[in-house]
């Protein structure tokens, strides 16, 4: 026993690092080959619209961050997205003011999310298979709730979401940065972060020092829907309309860019700062396929494959063989 609790408390005392170098090096790589064949890949617009559509993954990535370093996972995230986004237009279309629009859907990412943690926490279902299912039940409630409709909106308040530029920045980035600090400062600084290494880097440790590993996933699990749906809101406030396929396919870029930033996928490692630069070279690296003028078929394959590679890459590096 006495051997066992100071490495316990070592888990509880980390703060949150993470080797983000890998990141860093696969944007410089991209955006090296794609200005060799996109004359405007470098351009300031460019580069802005990048990182505007890019800031909604890294809103979900910090929630699907939170999730993994406790050893979990969320796969129901762009279900979550759309339920939001769906729940939003809705409600905006009863007459709801914007807040209570905005509130209604985050209560439902809260929702999902809490129904996640309790099958994970409580009842001890595979995080994989849990998420699973829930993405396919939030998908169907939004085709109920929508009939299969999209749901346009004209609400100038709330598309202002998307809109506004404080100090040259769209309020978007603005919005990505805040979750990025917040997450940064929850994991690094809060006694809850500490715990949310403890559990993904040794559980029953954890459990040992009288951490409540239940209520750590739990948590986690509320704020990644909540991550989900405030990304969901910022994306129907782009498009103007709230889709029943919205943000399909976004859980895993959302997980991509937390494992390119450098976090474990067993749990016990990661940050948000690296995350939102995984986020950064998703984006970067699907728009460099644009500029190449890489045929549309070959888009997925190709962005699929480099992400594989940079995680390939990261796992040799941190002498992680599989």
């Amino acid at each position: 026993m006495t051997g066992t609790k100071p490495a316990a408390g070592g888990l509880l005392k980390r703060a949150a690092t993470s080797d983000s170098a890998l990141a860093v090096f696969g944007i410089v790589v991209v955006s090296l080959v794609a200005t060799a064949f996109g004359e405007h890949f470098l351009s300031f617009s460019n580069f802005e619209s990048v990182v505007k559509s890019q800031s909604i993954i890294a809103v979900m990535a910090m929630g699907e961050l939170l999730v993994i370093i406790p050893g979990g996972i969320d796969i129901s995230i762009g279900a979550t997205f759309g339920l939001a986004g769906s729940a939003a237009a809705l409600s905006l279309g009863a007459g709801h003011s914007p807040l209570t629009a905005a509130l209604i859907a985050l209560a439902c990412g809260a929702a999902v999310g809490l129904a996640n943690g309790f099958f994970v926490a409580k009842l001890n279902i595979v995080p994989f298979i849990v998420t699973l299912g829930m993405m396919g039940i939030v998908r169907g409630l939004i085709f109920i709730l929508t009939d299969a409709q999209s749901i346009y909106i004209d609400n100038p308040p709330f598309l202002a979401v998307d809109r506004i530029v404080v100090a040259w920045i769209p309020l978007p980035i603005w919005i990505a940065a805040a979750a990025c600090i917040f997450m940064h400062i929850l994991l690094s600084r809060s006694v809850l972060g500490g715990r949310a290494y403890a559990v993904g880097g040794d559980e029953e440790a954890a459990r040992m020092l009288g951490v409540k590993t239940g209520r750590v996933k739990m948590f986690c699990y509320v704020v990644s829907g909540l991550a989900a749906a405030a990304a969901g809101l910022m994306s129907a406030a782009k498009v103007e309309a709230a889709y029943p396929r919205a943000g399909e396919g976004y859980e895993f870029e959302a997980i991509a860019a937390v494992i390119v930033g450098g976090a474990s996928i067993t749990g016990g490692k990661g940050s948000a700062p690296a995350a939102a630069l995984g986020a950064l070279f998703i984006g970067i690296l699907k728009n460099a396929i644009i500029q190449m003028d890489i045929s549309q078929y070959w888009q997925q394959t190709v962005n699929g494959f480099a992400v594989i590679l940079v995680i390939m890459l990261s796992a040799l590096i941190s002498g992680r063989r599989r």
